[in-house]
């Protein structure tokens, strides 16, 4: 299982308190109210760093899996372009800088096809290689309830979920693709 996440994980802390508060939904489970670059922000790293509990969460619950996060690089995709202000003319200023789709999708691919060592599984991935993540980066007891929260998030909305559905789920090699957060996917791509 390959999860795209960013660097900007390492701006989105997920502290464990809040994910102990009663009815608590966290943030990026929820619209973006308010269209600032902050906001924005705010919420984007917070889903990459879900994004790298979700990989590392998922190997703990299903060690038979192979399960990594990555980051692609700075990529000319267009995903920027329904932006304005500041960060239109810092993407223009940078646009020669970043990487091509074809470029930018050499992580992903490595992740996908090559034969990682066991000590890699679980690992967060930049330009091919592991990369090492900072102390704090990651905290296990916020990845485990984090991944309860999400559960129980999805149950909110009357699926029926489970880990035993996450794991047959990964274990057909679906591929699974968009803004997510450990186990909430808002788009899918399966490839059959």
């Amino acid at each position: 299982v390959v999860v795209l996440s960013s660097e900007a994980h390492r701006a989105g802390p997920i502290k464990l308190e809040h994910l102990t508060e009663e009815d608590f939904i966290p943030l990026f489970f929820q619209p973006v109210t308010e269209q600032t670059f902050k906001s924005n922000y705010v919420q984007y790293s917070l889903s990459n760093r879900a994004r790298v509990y979700f990989a590392k969460e998922l190997i703990v619950r299903h060690p038979e899996l192979t399960a990594v996060s990555l980051h692609p690089g700075a990529v000319n995709t267009g995903l920027a372009r329904d932006q304005g202000g500041v960060f239109k003319c810092i993407f223009a200023m940078f646009k020669p800088c970043l990487k091509t789709p074809e470029d930018g999708a050499g992580t992903t691919v490595h992740c996908a096809t090559a034969e990682l060592p066991p000590q890699e599984n679980g690992g967060y991935f930049i330009d091919a290689k592991e990369a090492t993540l900072k102390d704090g980066d990651v905290i296990p007891a916020v990845q485990t309830k984090l991944w309860d929260v999400t559960i129980g998030v999805v149950q909110q909305t009357g699926a029926e979920i489970d880990d035993k559905i996450y794991a047959e789920l990964f274990s057909h090699h679906f591929e699974i693709f968009g803004f997510c957060s450990c186990c909430v996917l808002s788009t899918y791509t399966f490839n059959l």
